[in-house]
């Protein structure tokens, strides 16, 4: 069966090949996506960050119908959305190029993943410097790298998860 399960793996890469430059395209895409956020001026950053955090307090106090303090409610959105949750989409989509990429290095893939996060978070973070009424901050790297970190980890543990459950499948066949 071992022989079976990696004939239908090479098939798998070889029919579906296009898909590892997809993920690819959209780990790049979501990087420079983020660098360009990152070299925005204060004020369109803060007008930005504003516009998308007023549109998710209306929805927290719809849902919950108790009022928000705006300005808490702001910092801790924009950390939530605009560094966590945007490196944990750069995460996926870093797990999934490593790994489309380096099939047969799992654990090279996740080596190569943990540091291009730390790289991707550090250089966003420093470009913050260039734009007037800006400035880097170590808490923010580490909230995007624990966000990276996450979703990387989230994605490792359904990779495992997968290939278990086929390993054991084609043991019983």
């Amino acid at each position: 069966m071992k022989i079976r399960q990696n004939r239908f793996e090479n098939l798998l890469y070889e029919k579906y090949s296009f898909i590892k430059w997809i993920f690819l395209g959209l780990f790049i895409a979501s990087i420079l996506t983020h660098f360009f956020l990152s070299l925005e001026s204060a004020d369109k950053s803060a007008a930005l960050s504003g516009s998308v955090t007023e549109e998710v307090v209306k929805i927290i106090e719809d849902v919950t119908n108790k009022e928000l303090d705006h300005d808490v409610a702001h910092s801790v959105i924009r950390k939530l959305i605009g560094h966590y949750g945007w490196f944990g989409l750069i995460g996926i989509f870093g797990f999934l190029t490593f790994r489309s990429f380096l099939n047969k290095k799992f654990y090279f893939s996740l080596i190569l993943c943990l540091i291009s996060g730390a790289l991707i978070a550090t250089i966003s973070e420093l470009l913050q410097v260039i734009p007037s009424g800006r400035d880097a901050n170590f808490k923010d790297i580490m909230i995007d790298y624990s966000g990276y970190i996450t979703a990387m980890l989230i994605c490792f543990i359904i990779a495992l998860i997968y290939y278990r459950n086929n390993n054991q499948k084609n043991n019983i066949n």
